[in-house]
């Protein structure tokens, strides 16, 4: 949880020192020249273009955990929008999310034992994926394939790639966490886990590097937008990435609440078939 708290305070921290100024509510900061500090935080038409994106990903993170962590205790922008702006982080993420949910239970100290459980949710989440696809790309899959070449599109993909572990993630994971308790002691992992988390590591590096690459050769300089109130013309990296983390608060929000409706929803469900298993079990023998 410190984690955002502390990503958000770092970063109006910077857009303070850049326009010199502690209040910064009513201070146009966003890198199109046109929105508000406050406008960026509440910007209502961004956040519905990435209601998508965001809720794939909400279950995808969902799946990622109920696939890693004990089952619960039973009693007893061009074509395509945000879409496509999103389709290169949105893919990686399926590959980070497990590996970031793996990473961060074994080194706090909670137990990561396999299971099946989130298979459901993560099939959820590859429909919803394959729907939107099919939906925004259908009449044009050539954009597909832009949104894997294109400068300005990739640049944006780094950015929300660096975001999402910081101020999307730790939310949900710390209000799940508080519900369990941490081992004395880390226990070894499970080979599949193992393997799968190499295969994961050897995958992400690459992925990373072609999407962080192909901007970095034509020059974040000419990527950004140019606003009137930039020094000398030009907005840095820290900037970009501040102003990123309020433009997408809202959406925070709704990652968090889509996670713990799908986690919440798979445990309610085992709970249920607990119950009524063993019901149905006696009255059968009787």
């Amino acid at each position: 949880m410190l984690l955002p708290i502390g990503a958000y305070a770092a970063s109006y921290g910077v857009l303070a020192s850049y326009h010199q100024r502690a209040w910064l509510l009513s201070t146009v900061v966003h890198e199109s020249g046109r929105l508000t500090l406050a406008e960026c935080v509440l910007d209502t038409p961004h956040f519905l273009g990435h209601v998508p994106v965001i809720v794939t990903l909400g279950l995808a993170f969902a799946a990622g955990w109920r696939a890693l962590a004990p089952p619960p205790e039973r009693p007893a922008s061009g074509q395509g929008g945000s879409w496509n702006l999103h389709l290169p982080s949105t893919l990686t993420q399926f590959v980070a999310i497990p590996l970031h949910v793996l990473v961060v239970r074994h080194l706090l100290g909670y137990p990561v034992r396999p299971s099946g459980s989130g298979a459901r949710i993560a099939a959820a989440s590859a429909i919803l994926f394959v729907a939107m696809n099919l939906v925004v790309n259908a009449r044009e899959p050539a954009t597909i394939t832009a949104a894997w070449t294109s400068p300005r599109y990739l640049a944006h993909s780094v950015r929300e790639l660096a975001t999402f572990p910081i101020t999307y993630y730790p939310l949900p994971l710390w209000l799940l966490l508080r519900g369990e308790a941490r081992t004395d002691a880390r226990p070894p992992l499970d080979r599949r886990i193992v393997r799968a988390a190499l295969l994961a590591g050897a995958l992400l590096p690459p992925a990373i590097a072609l999407q962080t690459w192909i901007p970095l050769s034509v020059g974040i300089d000419e990527l950004a937008q140019k606003p009137s109130f930039a020094h000398s013309g030009r907005l840095g990296i820290a900037y970009l990435l501040a102003s990123h983390f309020f433009e997408h608060f809202l959406d925070t929000l709704l990652f968090t609440l889509t996670c713990l409706l799908a986690v919440g929803a798979r445990r309610g469900s085992a709970r249920h078939s607990f119950a009524n298993g063993p019901a149905r079990s006696s009255h059968g023998c009787a």
